[in-house]
């Protein structure tokens, strides 16, 4: 069934699904500031928000409406930026680079994300926005000294280390479904959905789905020029799923693969 919703779902429902997710971040930041200063609205979570901002992101370049594209890249810089999710500011910055490639005025797009730091700076306070994470990214923007400690924190390879041990320990079968997710063989989780699944099912099934979404990356690169919101969506996942072991849970993760699948498979007019 979920195959079937994926196939049946346009660019531009999708563009709205995801459009009314982001708005709750924004929701939640207006109305209901909190003291930890990062929003997620109907996520709970703010990586998992800015996952579904920079998943809308690259959709927007597959829009035909200009209007349509420019308000769905300034929706989804906006309320990605308040999640704080420092996965969905590199992954921005990259996917704007990467349109570079298909038309040098795209250029114009940071503009937009100079815009949403001047209006995260003027709002700073009344948004209660998280100190350290806001005082990193104010920092990069004036080109002043950023704490490597504070960037390090909580960082992700440092995690991912705790779990080769088991990984070497059962590289074929893998240690059990449920060991390396939260209170598993560890305290917490891997934050790498990769690790997870060779930790967890071994080194054949870690192979077929790094070769499903490999399949999705190739694909994407092939139709770039006609469809180049697949290779930016493929890209948002591929990263998202490096920093994060939720993907047989987090239902929307497993629905935007096997959205890009059936995207691929639709014939395009250029093809």
């Amino acid at each position: 069934m979920g195959g079937a919703i994926a196939k049946n779902t346009s660019k531009n429902e999708l563009f709205w699904l995801l459009g009314i997710g982001s708005s709750s971040i924004i929701i939640n930041a207006v109305f209901f500031a909190d003291s930890y200063g990062r929003y997620s609205g109907f996520y709970l979570d703010p990586n998992a928000a800015g996952f579904i901002c920079i998943t809308g992101y690259g959709l927007t370049y597959g829009l035909d409406k200009s209007k349509l594209k420019l308000f769905g890249q300034f929706l989804f810089t906006f309320a990605g930026f308040i999640t704080f999710s420092r996965t969905f500011i590199l992954l921005w910055l990259l996917l704007n680079l990467i349109s570079l490639k298909l038309n040098p005025k795209n250029i114009k797009i940071f503009l937009i994300g100079a815009g949403v730091i001047i209006l995260l700076i003027s709002f700073s306070e009344a948004l209660k926005l998280n100190a350290v994470r806001f005082n990193q990214l104010k920092a990069l923007v004036t080109n002043e000294e950023v704490s490597t400690q504070e960037l390090n924190e909580d960082s992700r390879t440092a995690t991912w280390a705790t779990f080769y041990e088991y990984v070497l320990n059962k590289p074929l079968l893998g240690n059990g479904y449920g060991s390396f997710q939260s209170n598993g063989l560890n305290r917490v989780g891997p934050h790498n959905s990769f690790l997870l699944i060779i930790g967890e099912a071994g080194i054949f099934t870690f192979l077929l789905f790094f070769g499903y979404h490999s399949y999705l990356t190739y694909m994407g690169i092939l139709l770039f020029r006609s469809k180049p919101y697949i290779l930016m969506m493929t890209i948002g996942l591929i990263l998202f799923l490096l920093t994060n072991h939720n993907y047989f849970t987090a239902y929307y993760l497993i629905f935007i693969s096997m959205w890009i699948l059936t995207e691929i498979k639709q014939p395009s007019n250029e093809n």
